[in-house]
């Protein structure tokens, strides 16, 4: 046994510590013949509500998007579905950030503008609707 080990080694089957490799407990996880359906179940429900949290946070005050690509991430940990359209989004935004990025200051000055102008329209729309929070 080497000085880092403490105790005795695992037998195979036993789950694994806190001092195993990363991602060690989450492929025990999933090849365990009676955790992988639960842990299946968890990471789901866990995804899913997460996005949900994410589309209620775009109509209010909040990261919603930020939140939505939280959930897809919890997702794309075990479905290939969520990890191929986390790639293609991750590529969408890369385009986007090189392209802005070759254009003139003015035209990304104009492009922030208007980016602005978006979010304090729709901050302003958010209140002639709702009314200004905690007002009297």
């Amino acid at each position: 046994m080497s000085s880092g080990q403490m105790g005795r080694r695992g037998r195979p089957g036993d789950p694994p510590t806190h001092r195993s490799r990363p991602g060690a407990v989450r492929r025990w996880l999933r090849t365990n013949r009676l955790t992988r359906r639960p842990y299946l179940i968890v990471v789901t429900s866990l995804g899913v509500a997460t996005i949900g949290v994410g589309i209620v946070l775009l109509a209010l005050p909040g990261p919603g998007w930020l939140v939505i690509f939280l959930g897809l991430g919890i997702l794309a940990s075990e479905y290939r579905w969520a990890e191929q359209l986390s790639s293609r989004l991750r590529a969408v935004a890369r385009f986007w950030n090189r392209w802005v990025s070759r254009q003139s200051v003015p035209v990304r000055i104009l492009l922030g503008s208007g980016v602005l102008l978006l979010l304090v329209g729709v901050a302003v729309g958010y209140l002639l609707w709702r009314g200004v929070p905690f007002g009297g």
